[in-house]
């Protein structure tokens, strides 16, 4: 909640340094206040650095795109300032939940206003400030406990957690290492102008770089199988996923295809006499920008991946991204419109994913069967027929597969199956989802618990 206090003014600019942790957002702007009905309504000009397409040409130019206005009611409680922001521009809807401030004197907007980690909340006129969990008795609740109390009886709902001061103090605690995350602001309020500065220093944590174990690599093996590769968000190759990875190598060598090697970025597979390489190259993900390349290969072609994208910047506003850029309409300040590049990406997926495609049906084709022509088309119109009359049709279900896995090449282009690579992975992983079900149900549940915290 106090992470999104920057445009609790206005809409702010970054005066940091490209890759600091710490940033200062600072803005002035102008406000009626109706000290009656406890109302402010803000106006802030508006100007912004963009790429422009003038004539096929791009230039980085700031636009005044004109007045921003936003409105809030706010109120006093005791010697805290608290605003509630979201407002409709007829104040006819706020939110409930307003940001508190300290520092000024009671009754009077004008002064110097600093945010605490507080919150007030309309409906029940109560305040909760949020804590260390350090200093909280047993720390954070977590997922594991939670999960214990509600599987035990001890709580039934979300009301049994709030109505607890214990459980609900250690449920909104923040975290030590996390508690930098939260941003400090100031508001300074003189007549009908304001000035907001906010500071927002983020906690350093270690980047995750295994990426062989990430579910980048889970969701790409997950594909393989299904011969269609569709390249994942790069931003999954931070997420840790190695206790699927090890599932995923074991159900592979059981069908003999063989991890043979593994480092962080790098995995290679033998499959009878044949090899299948993956490589995770250059890897990088800073802001909003990204680029990432990868190969797929085997002794007799490799594929290769290069993405690059991001919000165009003033070093990637040039002509020679153009076809690469999103593009949006906007009016400045006067009513002009104009067109501005917003985002670019740069990649080879689309070829990436036709030339991996046709390495695997290459790699592991085991050719047609010269029997029964391929045609198990009466074994499906038994089987469509017995799911029309709601029968378990298990027997019909098992011989249609056998045939379809019989007479079918590597790749079924209709069904979007793999018979060779993977020939049965399908059938495990569908009885391995099935045990994790009920772990799955319980994740939920502990999810549900973390967002409540958040």
């Amino acid at each position: 909640m106090l992470a999104g206090t920057a445009a609790l003014f206005c809409a702010c600019s970054d005066d940091s340094s490209s890759g600091s942790d710490n940033y200062t957002y600072e803005e002035s702007g102008t406000f009626v206040a109706d000290t009656q009905n406890k109302t402010i309504t803000t106006t802030v000009q508006t100007k912004v650095d963009l790429c422009v397409n003038e004539n096929n040409t791009y230039s980085w130019k700031e636009m005044n795109l004109g007045d921003e206005k936003a409105y809030m009611k706010y109120k006093f409680v005791g010697d805290s300032l608290v605003i509630f922001r979201e407002c409709s521009n007829s104040f006819s809807y706020c939110s409930d939940r307003g940001l508190m401030f300290v520092g000024g004197k009671a009754g009077n907007l004008d002064g110097t206003w600093k945010s605490v980690t507080c919150e007030y909340d309309a409906d029940d006129e109560k305040s909760r400030c949020y804590t260390l969990c350090s200093n909280v008795p047993g720390g954070r609740l977590t997922e594991e406990e939670a999960m214990a109390m509600y599987e035990s009886g001890k709580i039934k709902s979300w009301d049994d957690i709030e109505g607890n001061p214990t459980l609900a103090a250690r449920l909104s605690c923040i975290d030590d290492e996390y508690m930098n995350d939260y941003t400090e602001m100031t508001i300074k309020i003189s007549g009908s102008s304001f000035t907001t500065t906010t500071k927002y220093s983020a906690s350093t944590e270690e980047t995750f770089t295994d990426y062989t174990n990430s579910r980048f690599m889970t969701s790409l093996l997950e594909d393989l199988r299904r011969g269609r590769i569709d390249v994942p968000n790069i931003s999954r190759l931070f997420r840790e996923d190695s206790s699927d990875m090890e599932d995923l190598i074991e159900t592979l060598k059981s069908y003999d295809i063989v991890l043979t090697s593994q480092t962080r970025n790098s995995l290679t597979f033998k499959y009878k006499d044949e090899m299948l390489s993956i490589n995770i190259g250059n890897v990088s993900i800073e802001d909003e920008s990204g680029s990432l390349s990868m190969t797929i290969s085997s002794s007799k072609k490799t594929c290769s991946l290069e993405e690059e994208s991001g919000v165009v910047t003033e070093s990637t506003c040039k002509a020679e991204y153009g076809e690469f850029f999103s593009k949006e309409r906007e009016e400045d300040a006067l009513g002009n419109e104009f067109t501005y590049a917003d985002y670019y990406e740069k990649s080879n997926e689309n070829d990436f994913e036709k030339c991996a495609e046709a390495l695997l049906d290459s790699l592991f084709s085991k050719g047609k069967s010269t029997s029964n022509s391929g045609d198990c088309s009466e074994l499906e119109s038994e089987y469509t027929d017995c799911l029309y009359r709601g029968g378990t049709c298990t027997d019909i279900a098992s011989e249609y597969s056998e045939c379809l896995m019989n007479n079918s090449s590597y790749y079924d282009y209709d069904s979007g199956y793999n018979y060779e690579f993977f020939k049965k992975f399908g059938e495990k992983s569908n009885a391995l989802e099935a045990k994790k079900a009920f772990v799955k149900n319980l994740r939920s549940f502990a999810r549900e618990m973390n967002r409540a915290a958040k």
